[in-house]
């Protein structure tokens, strides 16, 4: 269930809006791991049709990363919150 306009929390004051969330996923299976290298290599490049940068957004400050969300234009972000925390923000 997404809702408009409203903002995903990902860890230390980091922010994403929840439209633009296509999956919450869990890090430890082997396609999501190729998945955070191809988007890696992807970094810097713009989306042809709205402009926004590709790439992963690395927002763990360290930590291990426990949830990966990917959202639209190919972008992933990491977070070190477990993805059933994530998930309850987003529901409630």
């Amino acid at each position: 269930m997404i809702i408009k306009n409203k903002l995903l929390n990902l860890g230390f004051g980091n922010f994403i809006q929840t439209d633009e969330v296509l999956a919450i996923l869990n890090p430890s299976s082997s396609i999501i791991k190729k998945l955070i290298s191809s988007c890696k290599n992807e970094q810097g490049i713009k989306d042809e049709k709205t402009g926004k940068e590709k790439g992963v957004f690395d927002f763990t400050n360290g930590r291990k990363v426990r949830s990966v969300v990917y959202c639209t234009y190919g972008r992933i972000y990491l977070s070190y919150l477990l993805p059933e925390t994530l998930i309850n923000s987003v529901c409630s």
